[in-house]
């Protein structure tokens, strides 16, 4: 889900400032973090645990697949929030 979130925002931003979707760039929230100072055993862990949080999110008791994916789109544009705050495009 991390992934897939960040490829979805990192594309629409693209496209909305008219870049060129197919040429390298370094806009994706891993990237970004990096660029602020962040390690990259520090942004893999990151990613490793915010991935984990989701599953275990997913696989919980009694949760649906609607309210979960609601709470999975929530999770992951908190840390967005917080990679925009350390990074900003």
């Amino acid at each position: 889900m991390v992934f897939v979130f960040d490829a979805t925002v990192t594309l629409i931003r693209r496209a909305l400032r008219h870049e060129a979707l197919a040429e390298p760039h370094r806009g994706h929230a891993y990237q970004r973090l990096v660029q602020a100072g962040k390690s990259h055993a520090v942004v893999t862990g990151a990613v490793l645990g915010l991935n984990l949080l989701l599953i275990l999110l997913v696989l919980s008791p009694g949760m649906g697949p609607a309210p979960a994916f609601g709470m999975a789109l929530a999770v992951c544009g908190g840390a967005y929030l917080i990679v925009e705050i350390l990074r900003p495009m």
